[in-house]
Parts: C-alpha cells; sequence; structure tokens
C-alpha cells in the first residue's frame, strides 16, 4: 500500500493537464457515492482504474431567459465530470469526496 499523500488542490491540479499527444490525462480514482444507485449504495467506494476529466464535446450552453442565469454547472455543486475509459461511464463525483488519485491517498486540509 502506497503511505504517500496528495492535496487536493494539487489533484484538481493534475486532473487538467494535456498530454503531449493533445490526449487528456488519465488516472485512477477513489471515491464515496455520494448517491445510492443500480451500481452502488451510497456511502460505498468506487473505483475507477482509467479516467479522465470528461465534457461532452460540441455541448452548446443553455441560456436561459431570465438575466444572470445559466445552465446547470459542475462547479457549481462541486461535481467533477469524470469519464470511466474503460466502460465509457460518465461519473460526476463530488471533489469533496474523492479519497484516493492514482493510489494516493487525499489530503483535504492543511
Amino acid at each position: 500500500m502506497n503511505d504517500e499523500w496528495i492535496s487536493i488542490s494539487e489533484v484538481l491540479a493534475d486532473m487538467e493537464r494535456i498530454g503531449d499527444d493533445g490526449r487528456l490525462h488519465t488516472f485512477s480514482i477513489e471515491f464515496v457515492r455520494e448517491n445510492s444507485s443500480s451500481n452502488g449504495e451510497r456511502g460505498s467506494i468506487k473505483r475507477v482504474a482509467s479516467a479522465a476529466k470528461y465534457t461532452k464535446p460540441g455541448k452548446k450552453v443553455f441560456q436561459p431567459k431570465r438575466a444572470n442565469t445559466t445552465s446547470w454547472q459542475f462547479k457549481d455543486h462541486n461535481a467533477l465530470p469524470i469519464q470511466d475509459l474503460t466502460t465509457g461511464q460518465m461519473l460526476t463525483p463530488k471533489w469533496t469526496h474523492l479519497i484516493k488519485y492514482n493510489e494516493q491517498r487525499i489530503k483535504h486540509y492543511g
């Protein structure tokens, strides 16, 4: 078991990297599920061996008629758009629920 720690700010910055080949940086991640679903119970740990930060290409931002509002935003909900590269499943864990990144435990304080 790896006893190294990484800060959440380092994790969030590292997820944004683009490789030399122009592709998104891939990583492994573990997080605590916020809600129950057919894939697991609330509070259980979801492990993704190969993931990348992702948003749907070509998605247009919906602009409602009310002033100063936009469509649902990941940042407003502390969520991260993650794609499981093995299954193609889209995941939106809260960054506050992340517990491991590339086998390193995540420190959310200090």
